[in-house]
């Protein structure tokens, strides 16, 4: 690469301002030649695992005829105004960035200067912009949110992306789903907000956790944006899924990784890096244990309240019937001469199943959650996982008589099933093998009146109702296997239909937690002489369950996601099925196998972030540069890079190898 050009365009008009080459002389003051300084600089890391590799070109122009702001007209408050292109003299774009908003410096002096300018990938500026607001309700893919960010920055360049951990069922990125609601906080209760805001993160944050959690490095060059995952950067070939700017799929592209010799002006500072013994990669949940609650059944009674009947669906006979949870009726005479009080329900009411049925059909007459909630088994023998369920049904009767209840008459009338993917759990069925741990503790109140004003002669009042409750505790009901969470409340079950005491069996009280361990851990440990460990943590996590904004969900048309997909990945070439973490960490273990070594110093030539360098120490080796500063102006590289060493561990077994 002999020469490149710098050229500055000015993207409101598309008309180019200035261009000069790395070959330019000028002729200073003193009479003394002077190149234009051009460095392309890559902020990377002093590993291999760098995630946004941001990028930037330095420049002078020079001001020969000490013209006080001679290119004050870049200053500019615009993120995308002037647009910096960097080309080879064979008319390759090499990178391209946009001068940097709202800087401009110059000395003050007389006669020949230059002016410092720099332009960047825009990356960095991502922190002060914000995704448009249904990225933070709905689900998006993974790339989508990263192309919409990388978008953002002004360059309209497609993506090419090398996973570092894939799905085990095929699906590509493009089709793995994370919700919106990741990247904002709920918004806070306010008792004068009638609409309290929330506050989201910034793009560069969204971008920054996506890339890291992914296992991937980001850079841009030869006007590509590439995502490459840790585990393929040492590969001398590279199959990339090929993305739009808008994450479009386009196919896979097949690229061949070039290598090169490096040759260093002075002698290099070489450091020896350890094996891993020990890689630890955890993950908040942030589950929201509480699976169902007083949204699922109580109703405030005004324009706003929550509608309860959306989370329930009617099989059979049954039907949806109300009661006030308090148990009162609000009698009142509206009218001269009326015949009965006009009767109104007070507020707030519950939620409950009507139409009472008998023994010979209250099979297959309920009402049952409308979504079926899936539940994980715990995946260590280790950890514990189980349920707090509780329940208290009520149902008011006209017609009952409480020396029937203490007979013993009503033991049966209140009914519910708790199953797990139709395995009946828990249930007070007669017929249920245990029903008496299961049974209801009964309770039973006569009804009372209390009079108020008169009215038309007669007194309003209000009437508590005869009812007849239930309840059951069950602090740790132990989760043996995965399946879907399902209840079924039933309708009053009475023993004589032509006088029915009870007509609606309401929720009272309904509670179903979950009781899990809060956060995930992988930990895989080698059988080597070291004691060095790395602790990673990640803010994207896989969960089967669907009590989190965190977990990955598949989608593709036509296929309806089976739940264990969601925990089924593995690391890139290998066949395998693991957690996502622990894909994770047995991938960071696989990158550093070995001691190895890392170099710093100044090369020759110019060495771009694509290719793998040769250098030999006690022998040959490959390395993969990961910090990186290029002077086009002197033909030289300022490279950190890392031994190309790679190993693949614990495709089988448990946590040690």
């Amino acid at each position: 690469m002999k020469q490149v050009i710098v050229k500055i365009i000015d993207t409101t008009t598309n008309k180019l301002v200035r261009d000069f080459s790395s070959e330019d002389v000028f002729e200073t003051e003193e009479n003394q030649a002077a190149k234009a300084s051009i460095l392309l600089n890559y902020e990377g890391a002093d590993d291999k695992y760098g995630n946004l590799m941001t990028s930037s070109l330095t420049f002078d122009l020079l001001v020969s005829d000490a013209r006080d702001g001679k290119f004050y007209h870049l200053y500019t408050g615009s993120e995308t105004k002037y647009k910096v292109e960097l080309w080879t003299n064979e008319n390759q774009l090499l990178w391209q960035g946009f001068l940097m908003p709202d800087q401009y410096s110059e000395p003050y002096k007389n006669g020949c200067f230059f002016v410092s300018m720099t332009a960047t990938d825009g990356v960095g500026l991502l922190r002060g912009k914000e995704f448009e607001g249904s990225y933070y309700e709905k689900e998006n893919s993974v790339i989508k949110y990263i192309t919409t960010a990388l978008r953002e920055t002004g360059l309209n360049q497609e993506l090419y992306f090398a996973p570092a951990i894939e799905a085990t069922n095929g699906f590509r990125w493009d089709e793995i789903y994370v919700s919106g609601k990741l990247y904002r906080e709920e918004p806070k209760k306010s008792d004068v907000e009638f609409l309290p805001s929330s506050s989201v993160d910034n793009m560069y944050d969204v971008l920054e956790r996506l890339v890291h959690d992914l296992g991937c490095r980001l850079f841009t060059y030869d006007n590509k944006w590439f995502l490459i995952g840790y585990n393929q950067q040492h590969r001398n070939s590279i199959e990339f899924f090929h993305y739009d700017v808008n994450g479009g799929y386009k196919g896979r592209v097949k690229q061949e990784v070039s290598s090169k010799k490096v040759t260093f002006y002075m002698n290099p500072n070489l450091t020896v890096v350890s094996p891993w013994k020990t890689v630890v990669v955890s993950a908040d949940l942030d589950e929201d244990n509480t699976l169902v609650d007083e949204k699922y059944y109580k109703h405030e009674g005004t324009v706003f309240s929550h509608d309860p009947t959306q989370y329930w669906k009617i099989v059979g006979g049954a039907d949806i019937g109300w009661t006030p949870r308090d148990g009162k009726w609000i009698a009142t005479w509206s009218l001269p001469g009326q015949l009965a009080p006009d009767f109104k329900a007070s507020t707030p009411t519950l939620l409950g199943a009507t139409n009472f049925r008998t023994e010979d059909n209250v099979i297959g007459s309920y009402l049952e959650l409308k979504d079926r909630i899936w539940i994980e088994k715990s995946d260590n023998m280790f950890v514990l996982k189980y349920f707090e369920f509780e329940l208290e049904l009520l149902s008011e009767s006209g017609l009952s008589e409480k020396d029937n209840y203490e007979n013993n008459e009503y033991a049966n009338v209140l009914r519910y099933e708790l199953l797990l993917s139709n395995e009946v759990l828990r249930s007070n069925f007669p017929n249920f093998p245990n029903y008496l741990e299961d049974a209801l503790e009964l309770d039973y109140n006569d009804n009372s009146y209390e009079y108020k004003e008169e009215v038309h002669k007669n007194k309003n009042f209000i009437e508590k109702r005869r009812n007849l409750s239930g309840k059951i505790k069950i602090d740790k009901l132990n989760i043996a296997k995965s399946g879907w969470l399902q209840l079924r409340i039933y309708p009053p079950v009475i023993k004589n239909s032509k006088r029915p005491e009870f007509h609606t069996t309401a929720i009272k009280k309904l509670l179903i937690k979950l009781i899990a361990k809060k956060d995930y851990e992988a930990k895989r440990v080698r059988q080597i002489d070291y004691t060095t460990k790395k602790d990673v943590e990640l803010f994207h996590i896989d969960n089967a369950q669907d009590n989190t904004h965190k977990r990955f969900i598949f989608k593709r048309d036509g296929i309806v996601e089976d739940k264990s997909w969601r925990t089924s990945w593995k690391r890139f070439g290998v066949n395998e099925s693991k957690r996502y973490g622990d894909a994770y960490a047995c991938m960071i273990h696989d990158l550093q196998p070995v001691p190895h070594i890392k170099i710093d110093g100044d090369a020759k030539g110019i060495l771009p972030p694509t290719m793998l360098y040769d250098f030999h120490w006690m022998e040959d080796k490959r390395f993969i540069p990961v910090r990186l500063e290029l002077n086009f102006s002197e033909a030289k590289t300022a490279i950190t890079m890392i031994e190309n060493v790679y190993e693949e561990f614990f495709k089988t077994g448990g946590i040690f190898g």
